[in-house]
């Protein structure tokens, strides 16, 4: 169709041709090398090894691959011990080339499968190794256009420059990994929520002294919705560990969102979103789905007015990945301030203020967290701009 027949029906060709140009940058990135699974047993001096267990929906594949995007019927369990070499740079996974070197690239140096009660059984033994205030487990959602081991590699990421101290299990739902394949990853978080949630039951069934659940992106939406099937059945013992739950530029329909908000009834405490009005990301899902703005999104905090939800803007950090999609985990600045918000859900729990434990604008804002928040992350610390 020729753009000035595109005018003619009313649609803006200066628009259009931006939307465009970021679908075909998309369409490029996709055609460029994908992560994979990197076997390079062995380790070097100053690399760190982070095991992370896995539960996934992805159907198993030969190769480096280990799991596709196809959906499987029933979840499958592994751990894998990720490699981060000497010279990391927060915020980056330094992806192994043609010549993997420990010394330069995360690597996998082993990996075991499990069935499902060997699978808790581990949780439990490396929960158990762990001083008492550290047996917390980490569940990673990963969002939209993820392969299996870019889901992986960027938990381990994460779990290397946030400092992690307790047990992280990354949650592999099967995405086509594709920039063209929103449809199927839309079809895939509902096919995969089950999964979510059973694994929820199942660690709250361990020694875990809490489950602290982030998801990215479309992964968001699919926490979202095992939430919401959890409050259904009834919330049971693994509602009571869910905090807090931490959604990275979730990419959900704000009305959806207040949807599930509402069915959920009182959201796990702290309920956080990382959003940022510059995501670009979210604004092509936004074109695509034609809808408004998205959650992850967010431009005021009156939108989510009585839900108890945190947002904290990302816009005023830059240094992350050039969709501002990731800004949270991929930029040093934000993760330099983020990396103390341990400290944060200590004050939470405690209900008291903490001096020295977060920077001193929040240290009077720990009674008001519970109502809509928003907080600026900013290179020198959170500011609170606003509370409803």
């Amino acid at each position: 169709m020729a753009l000035t027949a595109v005018a003619a029906r009313g649609i803006a060709v200066p628009a259009l041709a931006r939307l465009c140009l970021l679908l075909t940058l998309l369409a490029l990135a996709a055609c460029t090398g994908r992560g994979q699974i990197t076997l390079a047993p062995g380790t070097v001096p100053g690399a760190e090894v982070h095991r992370l267990f896995v539960a996934t929906g992805r159907a198993p594949v030969e190769g480096p691959a280990r799991f596709g995007g196809a959906r499987a019927a029933e979840l499958h369990f592994a751990h894998f011990d990720v490699s981060v070499p000497p010279v990391h740079r927060p915020g980056r996974i330094e992806w192994p080339d043609l010549t993997p070197d420990p010394a330069r690239h995360f690597v996998t140096v082993d990996e075991a499968v499990y069935d499902s009660e060997g699978f808790r059984r581990a949780i439990d033994a490396s929960l158990a190794a762990r001083a008492p205030d550290d047996r917390d487990v980490l569940v990673f959602v990963h969002g939209f256009n993820n392969t299996f081991a870019e889901g992986l590699y960027r938990q381990a990421q994460i779990t290397h420059d946030f400092r992690n101290p307790g047990v992280v299990v990354n949650y592999s739902w099967p995405s086509a990994g594709s920039a063209l394949g929103y449809v199927h990853d839309s079809d895939s978080t509902l096919v995969a929520r089950d999964g979510l949630t059973a694994l929820l039951r199942a660690l709250a069934r361990t020694q875990a002294r809490r489950i602290v659940l982030v998801a990215h992106s479309l992964g968001g939406f699919l926490a979202m919705e095992s939430l919401r099937q959890m409050a259904l059945e009834g919330r049971g013992p693994a509602w009571a560990k869910i905090s807090p739950v931490i959604l990275l530029a979730p990419d959900i329909d704000i009305d959806v969102f207040r949807a599930q908000a509402r069915r959920i009834g009182t959201l796990p405490e702290p309920f956080l979103v990382f959003a940022s009005p510059r995501d670009r990301a979210l604004l092509l899902s936004a074109r695509i789905s034609g809808a408004h703005a998205r959650l992850g999104s967010v431009g005021t905090e009156e939108e989510l007015t009585g839900l108890g939800v945190t947002v904290i803007d990302t816009s005023a950090v830059a240094g992350g990945d050039s969709l501002n999609h990731m800004t949270a985990v991929t930029s040093p600045a934000a993760i330099a301030v983020l990396s103390n918000l341990g400290g944060y859900q200590t004050a939470l729990d405690a209900d008291q203020r903490e001096a020295g434990v977060l920077p001193t604008t929040l240290n009077t804002t720990f009674d008001l967290v519970r109502n809509t928040t928003r907080l600026v992350l900013t290179p020198l610390g959170l500011i609170l701009q606003a509370v409803e």
